[in-house]
């Protein structure tokens, strides 16, 4: 077991018992601490800062449990969220993506990190075969991050011509909604992946109710029988963005 300013790499106080597996911060002066921080003796407690490398660290063994790695996560993004750690852990969380990090390119989005969005689009546009569940992760992150990802919005249609992420690209698109609209239609109209953009506009509901003219004529006469598929895509797309316009009329206005 390491030692690290008195305490164990699991976050506890050396000597003294710890009752769990997860650190939840690391004391910057541990001299005189007990294992929740507070000075022996009465005085204040210490400053304290997310130990971020670590808990990405835990998250990461898959031996350490569903359990663990789910409250791990939690932490991280806790102190994402808590304005007195936000910067440092926004800081850790883009190092450690640039270092191929997946759960630090989902947590950026949790976040709502904007100043990430560079970060993003860039994993998201690589092409290394290592990368695929770290590019999964980060188009999620961006769709999380609504419009305000939506210099991204290019990046995720381009991620269609890779089957291994474009689900996520598709799931990312839809959560961004109506601003992703117009660069779908435009994929629906001309581009190479017309199937997959129909599906993504079915699944925004009445936020697409503007794509249904272009869907509408997709779903028309069949000019071809490699068009099927995307014919059928275009005719189910209507009727969900039809249904949700009458559930919900003033989503998308």
């Amino acid at each position: 077991m390491s030692k690290d300013n008195g305490q164990n790499r699991k976050g506890g106080c050396i000597g003294l018992p710890f009752t769990g597996s997860i650190p939840v911060v690391r004391i910057i002066d541990s001299k005189g601490m007990n294992p929740q921080g507070n000075m022996l003796g009465g005085k204040p407690k210490p400053k304290v800062k997310p130990d971020i490398p670590y808990l990405l660290e835990v998250h990461g063994d898959l031996d350490a449990g569903p359990r663990t790695r789910e409250n791990v996560y939690r932490q991280i993004i806790s102190a994402g969220k808590d304005p007195s750690t936000r910067e440092e852990t926004i800081a850790a969380l883009r190092d450690a993506v640039k270092h191929g990090n997946d759960t630090a390119a989902l947590a950026l989005g949790s976040i709502g990190a904007v100043e990430a969005i560079d970060d993003l689009r860039e994993v998201v546009r690589s092409r290394d075969s290592y990368r695929l569940s770290q590019r999964r992760k980060a188009a999620t992150a961006l769709g999380h991050l609504g419009g305000a990802a939506a210099p991204a919005i290019q990046d995720l249609i381009d991620s269609f011509s890779d089957f291994s992420v474009a689900n996520s690209g598709a799931e990312a698109l839809a959560m961004m909604g109506k601003v992703a609209v117009p660069a779908l239609v435009k994929e629906l109209k001309k581009g190479d992946h017309k199937l997959i953009a129909a599906q993504t506009l079915g699944k925004m509901g009445a936020r697409a109710r503007s794509a249904l003219p272009e869907l509408e004529k997709k779903a028309g006469i069949i000019w071809r029988i490699w068009d099927k598929r995307v014919h059928e895509a275009a005719r189910e797309a209507v009727e969900e963005i039809q249904k949700d316009i009458i559930l919900n009329p003033e989503r998308g206005l």
